[in-house]
């Protein structure tokens, strides 16, 4: 993992900038799909809700499920506990080369990755 200002946004830490507005410097902002998918079909969304959600999904740039994705998520599947979606969130920022903003101590915890805890600062 470089120490560049590329960040991808955990659906967490993307709530929290929907809620609270920027957390980080100037910066390349990355989110998963999933993250996406979690965000938006949340069952009670109003369409004022969603409309905010898409405008600053749209500020960003959305990491797909890629082949490259796929594979990683098996491997940490494999290696440790994590749930799906999680897992599918830290490969795409470990394929992309992102720092991962997480409040989830479980990702925070993996070894492979450094996470920013928006509250804590950085964690490893």
């Amino acid at each position: 993992m470089s120490g560049n200002d590329r960040y991808l946004l955990d659906t967490n830490a993307l709530i929290y900038l929907l809620e609270h507005g920027p957390v980080l410097p100037k910066s390349i902002l990355f989110y998963s799909s999933i993250t996406k998918i979690e965000l938006l079909a949340y069952p009670n969304l109003d369409k004022a809700d969603e409309s905010h959600i898409r405008s600053v999904l749209a500020l960003m740039q959305e990491i797909r499920l890629s082949d490259d994705v796929v594979e990683q998520t098996i491997h940490i599947r494999k290696a440790g506990s994590l749930k799906l979606p999680d897992s599918l969130i830290l490969a795409s920022a470990l394929c992309e080369r992102c720092l991962l903003v997480s409040d989830d101590k479980k990702l925070q915890a993996h070894k492979n990755v450094i996470s920013i805890d928006m509250f804590m600062g950085i964690c490893k």
